[in-house]
Formats: structure tokens, C-alpha cells, sequence
């Protein structure tokens, strides 16, 4: 399991997600969900739940936990871009929460590099993400992480009061 030292001087062990972290998963996802501002779920349906419990023992998705101190702060998940159809094979979906408190650290950082390790191991040629254009700290990391704009649906959502943009980006592997 790797583990990176954070910017407070702890560390942080990334891991795949087993079965029996769901509880803890659907709990950090409801946690940043109730936040209103930086994804766009809204609540952890049973539905999503049977859906991500199935999904953690997929092979061709792959599901990080992020751990510090023994706590679950944090995820990332890459799953087939809609659901993998042969036109897309090549693509996966990016989606992250880290919770409260715990943004900032470089805990993004470090499960992004172990997600962009996984896409290129298995043969992936690009992983692609929606982030609101409020999420200004998103977008840094993952353009960062080598991300870039591919595009942006103006005024896509409406998040406190306030019209945002859905910015698509993409990161190239091969």
C-alpha cells in the first residue's frame, strides 16, 4: 500500500477499496454530497449504493480509498466512460470526494497518481472528468495532474444561488 507524507506532516495510505469499506464509502460520498457545491450528487440512493457495492469487485473499474490515521477521508474511483461501450473502451470516468478538513493536504495529489499509475498499467489511453467551475481547487489539481479543458457547458448547473459551468477535462496517457 502506498503511503505519502501530507502537508500537516501526517501520512496518507492509499489503498483499492474493498467490499467491506462501503459503509465507510457511502458516508464520506453523503458527507461532500451534503456540502451542495462540489459534486454533483445529492444524496447516496439505495440504488447507488447496490450500484458501487458491485462495483468494487469489478475488474475494470478501479476504486481508491484514501486513509489517514485510520480514518477513510477520501476516494477515486475510474469506471468505464458510459459504462464502456467499444467506442470508449480506451476511457475511463474520474470521480473523487475528499471530505472536509482534509482538502488541501495533498491527499488529491496522491490518489491521483496512483489512479493515472492503475489506467496506464492496464493499457488505458485516457481518463476523462466533469468538475464545476467553482471548484477552483479541483481544477489546480488536476491540471496538476496533467488535465486539461476539453470543453465547458455554460451556466450547466445552479449551486447556492449561483450559475456554474460543467468544465469537461482530459488527460492523455499515450
Amino acid at each position: 500500500m502506498p503511503a505519502f507524507p501530507i502537508k500537516d506532516g501526517r501520512i496518507v495510505v492509499i489503498r483499492k477499496a474493498e467490499p467491506s469499506d462501503l459503509d465507510r464509502i457511502m458516508a464520506n460520498l453523503e458527507a461532500v454530497a451534503k456540502e451542495g457545491r462540489w459534486i454533483l450528487t445529492e444524496e447516496v440512493t439505495p440504488e447507488r449504493r447496490e450500484r458501487f457495492q458491485k462495483a468494487l469487485t469489478a475488474t475494470d473499474q478501479l476504486h481508491l480509498v484514501a486513509i489517514v490515521n485510520e480514518r477513510m477521508v477520501g476516494g477515486l474511483d475510474l469506471a468505464p466512460y458510459f459504462g464502456g461501450p467499444k467506442k470508449a473502451k480506451h476511457v475511463v470516468g474520474l470521480g473523487m470526494q475528499i471530505l472536509d478538513g482534509y482538502r488541501g493536504l495533498g491527499i488529491g495529489t496522491a490518489l491521483m497518481e496512483e489512479a493515472i499509475r492503475w489506467a496506464r498499467n492496464i493499457g488505458l489511453m485516457k481518463i476523462s472528468l466533469s468538475v464545476f467551475s467553482n471548484n477552483e481547487a479541483a481544477i489546480r489539481l488536476y491540471q496538476k495532474s496533467g488535465f486539461v479543458e476539453e470543453g465547458r457547458l455554460k451556466r450547466q448547473f445552479k449551486i447556492m444561488g449561483d450559475y456554474v459551468d460543467e468544465v469537461e477535462m482530459g488527460r492523455w496517457l499515450g
